[in-house]
């Protein structure tokens, strides 16, 4: 998988052998902004559950932390917090390399004095995770795959719109805390991923972040190759949450495209690992992305649409668009 094209970076790691090698990273300032602890045990889960979702098994990390002047107490109190939120997250998620065993830190690096005179940079725990993949074969990308094929949400409720960036860019709330992280279902979560990429009972799954489930459906659709004409058909009244939250709640989730007679048993393994699972819709033989929302509003935008619209700040975040434009 080269980058983009899954929630990891997929490596072959020789042309004779099947094994490869799943890169990805994770990391918000944001949140780590508003609760340095929290954010950094986000930053963690974050680049494991992509490492995973691509079908690799979480097995080492390494990070870049990033502060402004050490010697202020607000500095030096947001390292500490981080620290321990990074090292509370590792502990937690090392089982699929080796059961009970932590997450390795086995490098890292940190940069201080990012700091313009009273204002320090918000704590920045940026965290790069590297997974064993046992076949590159059965790794998942994001790209949609076949008509007809059931789409499957796994994860936490819907009920949190704390921290995202609907709250911050829409309701214009900037320092809302991280969403609440329970680390037990996490490392169950990426359990069942990596369990369903290694036994081919998914065709591909999607990690929700940031912006929410809406981005990360856009992103599958705009993912799939335009000759292959797909798209989504998802119905969020399921869910049973308010549109925003529907929407726009960045509580960890995963999007699975599985085959209609694989289904039951995604949904088998998510309760046995007590994870709450949602079918909320289907792979469409069309380029488009259409949701039903709480309430019975209908929203559709075409494949192109999406990507008209994600690539449109481009231009005029790199000053190449042109006046009257």
């Amino acid at each position: 998988l080269r980058p983009g094209e899954g929630d990891a970076t997929v490596i072959r790691i020789h042309p004779e052998r099947a094994m490869g090698v799943a890169v990805a990273v994770g990391g918000n300032p944001y949140w780590c902004g508003s609760d340095p602890e929290l954010g950094a045990r986000h930053a963690v889960a974050e680049a494991a559950r992509n490492v995973a979702c691509a079908g690799g098994r979480p097995w080492a990390l390494t990070d870049c932390l990033n502060f402004g002047h050490p010697h202020g107490p607000q500095v030096m109190g947001d390292m500490a917090a981080t620290l321990e939120g990074l090292a509370v997250a590792a502990e937690a998620l090392g089982g699929l390399a080796a059961r009970g065993a932590p997450l390795p830190f086995v490098s890292g690096n940190v940069s201080l004095h990012n700091q313009s005179g009273a204002r320090a940079v918000p704590a920045s725990p940026i965290v790069w995770c590297v997974g064993v993949v046992h076949d590159v074969t059965t790794s998942l990308g994001l790209d949609l795959q076949s008509a007809g094929d059931f789409l499957l949400l796994v994860g936490e409720t819907r009920d949190e719109l704390t921290g995202s960036a609907y709250a911050r860019e829409v309701l214009g709330e900037p320092d809302g805390a991280p969403p609440s992280l329970d680390l037990g279902r996490e490392s169950r979560l990426q359990e069942l991923v990596v369990l369903a990429a290694e036994g081919r009972w998914a065709r591909a799954a999607h990690d929700v972040s940031d912006g929410g489930l809406a981005v990360a459906l856009a992103e599958m659709v705009m993912a799939s190759p335009p000759e292959r004409g797909l798209g989504l058909e998802v119905d969020l009244a399921v869910l049973e949450a308010s549109a925003p939250a529907a929407l726009f709640s960045e509580r960890p989730a995963i999007l699975f495209e599985v085959a209609p007679e694989r289904a039951a048993r995604v949904f088998q393994a998510a309760r046995e690992r007590s994870l709450l699972a949602w079918p909320i819709g289907t792979v469409a033989a069309a380029p488009l992305l259409r949701a039903r929302l709480p309430g019975g509003e209908t929203v559709q935008w075409t494949a192109e649409e999406l990507r008209a619209a994600a690539e449109a700040p481009f231009p005029r975040l790199w000053n190449e668009r042109e006046d009257g434009a």
